[in-house]
């Protein structure tokens, strides 16, 4: 079931598409740069429903500050 999962979120995203391996790894508070033309990176709802995807299917079990408020975040 969790292959399944994963492999509906793969496809959603464009399988190896660089934009959302940098997305993700933004969502685990590294931030790995832009991704070199003629690709384009994710928009911020792209990256921020990336995450919620991520929480949905129990990959990522904590808050994460970029969907939090701003006044929230914690710094990383």
């Amino acid at each position: 079931m969790l292959a399944r999962k994963v492999e509906l979120q793969r496809r959603k995203y464009g399988g190896g598409r660089p934009a959302a391996v940098k997305g993700i790894m933004r969502c685990l508070g590294v931030d790995l740069g832009h991704v070199l033309l003629p690709l384009t990176d994710l928009t911020s709802e792209e990256e921020k429903q990336i995450c919620q995807d991520l929480i949905d299917m129990g990959f990522i079990m904590i808050e994460l500050p970029m969907l939090m408020p701003k006044t929230e975040a914690l710094c990383w």
